[in-house]
């Protein structure tokens, strides 16, 4: 089965999408990308051109997630990557995008200072009551994990955060890449108290799906050259590319120069589609379900919601 995918991939690779620049006028796959460690993931795509069976491949970044929703409700993109949970959820209001890859496998740290003031249990600050780092942090105490804290949901974002916390008006919070590496970057009296992916599981956790329209997962042929450009684009994303850096610098999705290899390693980024990603899509959902089923609609997804190896 490997060496069909091999084929495949390489198939997809000389017939699907390496057909130069597409015309302008011509029809468009939109992917919608949140900036953060999904598109570090897929930056290999932001400033390339592709097009696959005669339809340009377009990336749009945005900031906000709820954004991406919105798109997603409206039918307005054919490919979105976004929250594991926020994807479930969509699926479950009826929206008709399918799971078709995970490519980031838990960037969730606990960062802090040392220098509370608080008496145990303190307050540990993550953006969003229900996402996926609230209830990573729910299980992980009710495993005695993390016993002496409680978490505060003053900031909506992870960017607010992590200005609370440089300016020392916070002591400890859960944060993503980029902006563990920034913040331990500038402020070297900060540390990495907790690796929350790690504490789940070794392997990390399906932080992150890709999901596809319906239309694209009833055409086969169209379907295969997508996850086969997604994930060539993964494997030259890399930290190694001497064009990486500043591509994620020139689209804001860094700030200025990095340890980029560290920020890789912190992002857990590994493209793994179909079939691969089940269980452990499964196993955060069943965490999810029992601590807030709010968050992903309430029920778990049917079988649908899973493209199978079958569409190879």
């Amino acid at each position: 089965m490997y060496i069909v995918k091999v084929i495949i991939c390489v198939f997809f690779l000389i017939t699907g999408f390496s057909c130069g620049k597409a015309p302008s006028d011509s029809p468009v796959i939109r992917m919608a990308l949140l900036k953060g460690p999904s598109a570090i993931a897929f930056s290999n795509l932001l400033d390339s051109v592709y097009c696959i069976q005669g339809k340009r491949f377009e990336i749009v970044l945005y900031d906000n997630p709820m954004k991406v929703q919105a798109l997603m409700i409206q039918k307005k993109v054919d490919v979105a990557v976004l929250p594991l949970s926020s994807a479930v959820n969509l699926y479950n209001k009826n929206t008709g995008y399918s799971l078709l890859a995970c490519p980031v496998w838990g960037n969730l740290f606990w960062i802090s200072s040392g220098s509370r003031t608080d008496k145990s249990p303190f307050p540990i600050f993550l953006f969003g009551q229900g996402t996926t780092s609230d209830v990573l942090l729910k299980y992980l105490q009710s495993v005695s994990a993390l016993q002496d804290v409680y978490p505060d949901y003053t900031y909506s974002t992870p960017q607010d955060m992590f200005r609370a916390l440089m300016s020392r008006q916070i002591s400890d919070a859960i944060l993503p890449e980029p902006f563990v590496s920034l913040a331990l970057q500038k402020d070297s009296s900060l540390f990495v108290c907790c690796d929350l992916a790690k504490k789940f599981s070794p392997v990390g956790f399906a932080q992150t799906a890709v999901v596809v329209s319906s239309e694209i997962k009833q055409d086969i042929h169209l379907l295969n050259s997508v996850d086969s450009l997604l994930s060539v684009s993964v494997r030259k994303s890399t930290p190694e590319n001497p064009e990486t850096e500043s591509r994620l610098i020139h689209y804001k999705i860094l700030p200025g120069k990095i340890d980029l290899a560290t920020v890789y390693d912190r992002c857990r980024i590994e493209y793994r589609s179909r079939s691969s990603v089940r269980n452990s899509v499964d196993s955060l959902l069943q965490v999810i379900f029992k601590y807030y089923p709010k968050s992903i609609g309430g029920k778990f997804p049917d079988d649908r919601f899973y493209i199978s190896d079958n569409s190879i």
